[in-house]
């Protein structure tokens, strides 16, 4: 047995290979990032360099899929097959061959997937029976265990972007404060597809994908503070907003007096020693948002720019307990927080070049085109407030600023 990261792999017949991977996610939607053709074109691309440019998936029993790869140099592989057994949501039995570009692999091979579920994490179990000990071996030299670990990693990162209740210690909600809310409406509506529902006596909630991610409220309202800047606020899931509260101001920073939403839940609205504003929600009959974060308008990063990224770092490291993580950048430095194993949110130290902001937090959304999404803001009366910019192995982002003034970014995020 030899292991690729958190993938495991066995030969335990000269016939066989058997990989496990386990995920930290319901067994439901592993099923349908492995089912769905729109979800599997965004991670089972192999290697690095490799895209899926055809996905065909017709998801009964005897129905056909096909799937054809593309390489940045223009080589092309490609595999099709037919379903013998379909049993939603854990297990799937299907034959598969080799129509391009895996030379020595020829012949038709079984290849079953078995899906299970314990305390909300799957494990998978991939077994393929080749047709003969010379097929199973050339596939093994081709490096196949490392496209498959590769792809494995690829569709864990999506998982944990994925439709989920957030946990405590991550953002769970956004609440944006606007000029002109139905104005706003209709512009968020046609930029990043958001639609609505009214909150009576408050404002309107947002939805992505048919999920709640916050509410849109009236600046000039008569619940809003005076003095607020047009802004989207963020929301951090905690077990206990009042002793969060406590812990906030023994660590330098303030906050003002937790209260309760209904029955719904109790929140506190908190800034950092910096004073960039967060609020704390402590869960009740609400959860908070669990939308599909790789979904076209959906929130799916956080970041804070302060003025002292140390004593931001330390103060975020105490009262959530994230991780900080130095990323070198030309010229800067970039913190990411880690929250276990999963990056919640990024730092940045505000510069002169920057004009000087307050300390604050500022949302990205996750669209599907960068471009295009930047020149749709352009053309609807926004303004690009910072360049479109690429992190490689990352994704592709900007800044905008709504024609009523909110600032938010967009992210097109890198598939492979």
């Amino acid at each position: 047995m030899s292991k690729s990261g958190t993938l495991e792999v066995a030969t335990p017949t000269d016939r066989e290979i058997v990989m496990t991977r386990g995920f930290d996610a319901p067994r439901s939607l592993v099923w349908d990032a492995m089912t769905k053709a729109e979800l599997l074109k965004r991670w089972l691309l192999g290697p690095p360099g490799w895209s899926m440019v055809e996905c065909e998936n017709d998801l009964r029993v005897g129905g056909a899929f096909l799937h054809v790869w593309r390489r940045d140099d223009g080589t092309e592989m490609s595999m099709h097959g037919v379903y013998r057994e379909v049993v939603p949501p854990e297990r799937v039995v299907r034959t598969e061959s080799f129509s391009s570009g895996c030379d020595g692999q020829a012949g038709e091979q079984l290849a079953s997937v078995v899906l299970t579920e314990q305390d909300g994490k799957t494990a998978l179990t991939l077994t393929v029976l080749f047709p003969s000990k010379e097929a199973r071996d050339a596939t093994i030299a081709s490096g196949m265990e490392r496209g498959v670990a590769a792809s494995y990693q690829r569709l864990a990162e999506m998982l944990a972007r994925g439709p989920r209740l957030r946990k405590t210690g991550e953002f769970c909600w956004i609440n944006m404060l606007t000029p002109q809310p139905a104005e706003a409406r209709e512009f968020f509506a046609k930029l990043l597809g958001w639609t609505y529902f009214e909150m009576p006596g408050l404002g309107h909630g947002m939805k992505v994908g048919g999920r709640d991610i916050g509410g849109l409220f009236d600046l000039e309202g008569p619940q809003t503070p005076k003095g607020i800047p047009p802004s989207i606020g963020v929301m951090v899931k905690v077990e206990s907003a009042d002793a969060t509260c406590d812990k906030v101001t023994s660590l330098g920073g303030k906050v003002k007096r937790a209260f309760d939403i209904m029955e719904n839940l109790r929140m506190a609205v908190c800034f950092d020693p910096n004073g960039a504003n967060f609020d704390v929600w402590e869960p009740k009959k609400a959860h908070g948002t669990d939308v599909d974060s790789t979904l076209h308008g959906a929130p799916s990063w956080f970041e804070t720019l302060t003025t002292d990224i140390d004593r931001t770092a330390k103060f975020y490291a105490e009262l959530f307990g994230w991780t900080p993580e130095i990323m070198p950048m030309p010229g800067s430095q970039y913190t990411t927080f880690k929250h276990g194993d999963a990056y919640v949110a990024g730092m940045l130290q505000i510069t002169p070049q920057m004009g000087n902001p307050q300390p604050h937090w500022r949302t990205y959304f996750t669209v599907n085109d960068a471009d295009e999404t930047a020149r749709q803001a352009v053309e609807l009366g926004a303004t690009l407030c910072m360049s479109m910019k690429d992190v490689p192995g990352v994704g592709r982002f900007c800044g905008i600023t709504s024609p009523q003034g909110v600032t938010f970014c967009v992210i097109e995020y890198a598939h492979s």
